[in-house]
């Protein structure tokens, strides 16, 4: 019966070495070549015209005011959306947004936003490969106050 000294042993000397130095060059080998499918196949973060995807809080603010027909996507989860969300908002949570986006009419403008903005960019890679037929999606690349809205001088309540 062999034990865990046996199994230690088996990397003490030179033949022990090589072992250990061909397997870290085998898992540098894949971590390389994840590395390059993924900066091969990721989306684009911004579109053919060079217009970053990614939107400000400011900038957000803006599109929001002009775009019509916008549907607002909140990736948060239910109980982030629960303690407060933007007005008009529609909640799909990241752990369920493959099956909600579906429903999404292909003509829509798309603002998705989470907390801090990394949820919303994984949910518009995700909604990219998902819905290659919507191509007005943005993503807020930072924290939208609910009251982000409201012109300067009014006070929220």
């Amino acid at each position: 019966m062999r034990t865990a000294e046996d199994g230690i042993a088996l990397y003490c000397g030179a033949d022990g070495a090589m072992r250990l130095l061909k397997i870290v060059a085998v898992l540098l080998v894949i971590a390389c070549a994840e590395t390059y499918i993924y900066w091969k196949f990721s989306v684009p973060v911004s579109n053919s015209a060079g217009e970053s995807m990614a939107l400000s809080p400011e900038a957000a603010r803006e599109y929001v005011l002009k775009t019509k027909s916008l549907i607002i996507i909140d990736v948060r989860s239910q109980k982030e959306f629960a303690d407060g969300h933007l007005p008009n908002a529609v909640n799909m949570p990241l752990y369920a947004f493959q099956h909600s986006v579906k429903n999404i009419p292909q003509e829509s403008a798309v603002l998705l936003h989470c907390q801090y903005g990394y949820r919303a960019l994984q949910a518009y890679k995700l909604f990219r490969r998902l819905r290659p037929d919507i191509t007005n999606v943005r993503y807020a690349a930072g924290q939208l106050h609910f009251s982000f809205l409201q012109k300067e001088g009014q006070s929220g309540q």
